[in-house]
């Protein structure tokens, strides 16, 4: 494996210069004031299955964004 490849997948593993909760709080505020929602927070937010919340917003988004990086960097491990 090339050794941009290998600093690319250190980069969003290790998570070094950025912080992923403030990132994912940033975008999901920006989406939600974009959408016109009365409390523009991730954490304020809800989930709904039927009649049950099952998870904020924010823990969505953080589930979500760690599936996303798992599957950018089994890309880049097979370039």
């Amino acid at each position: 494996m090339k050794k941009v490849c290998k600093e690319l997948i250190e980069f969003f593993k290790e998570r070094e210069g950025w912080d992923k909760d403030e990132l994912l709080s940033d975008y999901c505020t920006e989406i939600l004031e974009k959408a016109g929602a009365e409390l523009p927070y991730a954490d304020d937010v809800g989930l709904i299955c039927g009649e049950k919340e099952f998870m904020d917003l924010q823990d969505f988004a953080s589930a979500l964004f760690d599936k996303i990086i798992d599957g950018v960097c089994n890309v880049i491990e097979t370039a």
